[in-house]
């Protein structure tokens, strides 16, 4: 995740969007979520970073939300509003990578 979002230092030491190991691997058994969430936004990119999504999803289990590879439709995310940041932030938090 990019810090240009933050808005001090002081946010990423608040523990408001933190869980514990326990509570994360509760929550991907419960809810058959995998171990890595790819969150993007933009499309066109020259890194080819969807393209080797895309083909780690085929060896393992990735949830991908976003406009280009989404495959998780409960929740359809688009760029970071600021509405939208607590459920980027709930989202995020389950995942362990």
């Amino acid at each position: 995740m990019t810090l240009h979002h933050l808005n001090s230092a002081a946010y990423i030491k608040d523990s408001k969007h933190l869980l514990s190991i326990t509570e994360k691997d509760n929550i991907v058994k419960d809810k058959n979520l995998a171990l890595i969430g790819y969150f993007e936004w933009d499309c066109e990119t020259s890194t080819g970073r969807d393209e080797f999504v895309e083909q780690l999803q085929r060896m393992i289990k990735i949830d991908s939300h976003g406009e280009c590879i989404n495959n998780q439709v409960k929740v359809m995310l688009r760029r970071m509003e600021p509405t939208q940041k607590n459920i980027f932030y709930f989202l995020l938090v389950k995942y362990f990578f």
